[in-house]
């Protein structure tokens, strides 16, 4: 799986968090196991927003950081699902490969500190 964007990843604390991670899409049932495709995230000090290329125009899901509640999923270490607590709409997101070198479960939970920090 690669990068869904030649974007690099940035991080201002407190200002903006943006880089890729996979998307598990539940909503396509005909699989027998959701197919993960790659999404752009950007986590700002207002809004968690997912969107499926890098243009700002393609989103896919959006919650106001407020009202965003971070889960496990228990079926890979490597993901975590962001709940939107008013509506209850969510989105299971999970770390893909970087050049960073750091690792899956790391990158994971970066993502989720990075949230409950902002």
């Amino acid at each position: 799986m690669m990068q869904v964007s030649h974007r690099p990843q940035r991080y201002e604390t407190c200002v903006i968090k943006e880089g890729d991670l996979e998307v598990v899409r539940e909503d396509l049932s005909q699989f027998q196991r959701p197919p993960r495709v790659p999404a752009r995230v950007v986590l700002n000090n207002q809004t968690f927003s997912v969107f499926e290329t890098d243009h700002y125009d393609t989103v896919l899901y959006s919650v106001q950081l407020a009202n965003l509640e971070t889960l496990r999923y228990e079926e890979d270490e490597n993901c975590f699902v962001a709940q939107d607590e008013t509506s209850g709409s969510k989105i299971t997101l999970c770390s893909l490969l970087t050049t960073t070198g750091i690792s899956l479960k790391a990158n994971i939970n970066n993502w989720i500190q990075s949230i409950a920090f902002f």
